[in-house]
């Protein structure tokens, strides 16, 4: 469970990742807080995907999001309308309860979904000892030392920040090249208030 934002409100969501966990959605679930839904994850952008409400009791804005974060379309589903509702070039869906008032356009913060990608087992070190970063190969050795204050985003939020950069560059735009901006503050601004973790090099 992950925690979203979109126009200034703050959804606590479970996600959906597996091919598994999608089908089955919200199925059988009677109720929802207000603040609460479900985030249907994919690997990359989808050419098209179809939604419905088969068993599924309860009225529910379907809000379709594109890889750059931004709300494609939404839609109402209705309680068990087996009705398909499909939409194109779609990375992310999300299943909350009805009347959220989000729209096509607005943005969603999903930062959050790095703290998915987190190994649950590493094991944290002693915050006194010197820092150094480490970046490891695939077979463990050691790929580089950072000791500069150099940093590194994450995958997801480095996708998002090519994603804006190529948007921006291509429209132009002042809006997209603020959009940019306003990305990569809110990362380095994650970075600095996070709490640091650490992993043991490998022997």
């Amino acid at each position: 469970m992950i925690n979203i934002e979109i126009n200034g409100k703050t959804y606590e969501v479970d996600l959906a990742t597996t091919e598994e966990e999608r089908e089955e959605g919200l199925q059988g679930v009677e109720s929802l807080e207000n603040e609460e839904g479900m985030l249907f994850v994919y690997e990359e952008p989808q050419e098209e995907v179809s939604y419905w409400m088969q068993n599924t009791s309860l009225y529910l804005d379907i809000i379709f999001i594109n890889e750059d974060w931004e709300v494609i379309s939404t839609a109402v589903g209705q309680p068990d309308d087996e009705t398909p509702i499909i939409e194109k070039n779609v990375m992310y869906v999300l299943e909350i309860n009805v009347n959220s008032g989000i729209k096509a356009g607005d943005e969603v913060d999903l930062s959050e979904l790095d703290d998915e990608e987190e190994d649950e087992d590493e094991e944290e070190i002693s915050e006194d000892k010197p820092v150094t970063m480490v970046v490891l190969n695939e077979d463990g050795s050691i790929q580089v030392k950072l000791k500069g204050g150099e940093r590194i985003f994450s995958r997801v939020h480095t996708k998002r920040i090519i994603s804006l950069a190529k948007k921006a560059k291509k429209s132009k735009n002042d809006s997209d090249y603020k959009k940019l901006g306003n990305a990569i503050f809110t990362f380095i601004n994650k970075q600095n208030t996070q709490k640091q973790e650490y992993v043991q090099i490998p022997d």
